[in-house]
């Protein structure tokens, strides 16, 4: 990924330690960003929903073939134009947070990469 992606967005890959009381402790691989609503969206996506379906979407708005794509997460909603990427959360009646969407796709791709590894 872009360093200055990185830079910009506080980007952040790591592995947490879950540890459920009486129970097992697993690690599970969590993404950081200085956007919460981009940080909220990305967690709830695996790396074949990424590569079946989110990619696939975004490369048709960034080619024209659709004039924006809209999808979400349990908490957030987007709306993918071609040039900007719209943050929704429910109930909340703000400025929404807005990336360019070569931003977003950049990010997407990854996180995908990381969840690959």
């Amino acid at each position: 990924m872009n360093q200055d992606i990185i830079n910009l967005y506080e980007i952040t890959f790591n592995n947490k330690l879950i540890s459920i009381s009486g129970g097992p402790s697993f690690f599970t691989k969590v993404i950081s960003t200085n956007n919460l609503y981009l940080t909220d969206f990305l967690m709830e996506w695996n790396s074949e929903e990424i590569t079946q379906y989110l990619i696939p979407e975004i490369n048709k708005v960034i080619n024209g073939i659709e004039p924006e794509f809209e999808t979400g997460s349990e908490t957030v909603s987007i709306t993918i134009g071609s040039i900007n990427t719209i943050f929704f959360i429910d109930n909340v009646d703000t400025n929404y947070p807005r990336i360019p969407t070569v931003d977003l796709k950049e990010i997407i791709i990854g996180w995908k990469n990381y969840l690959d590894n």
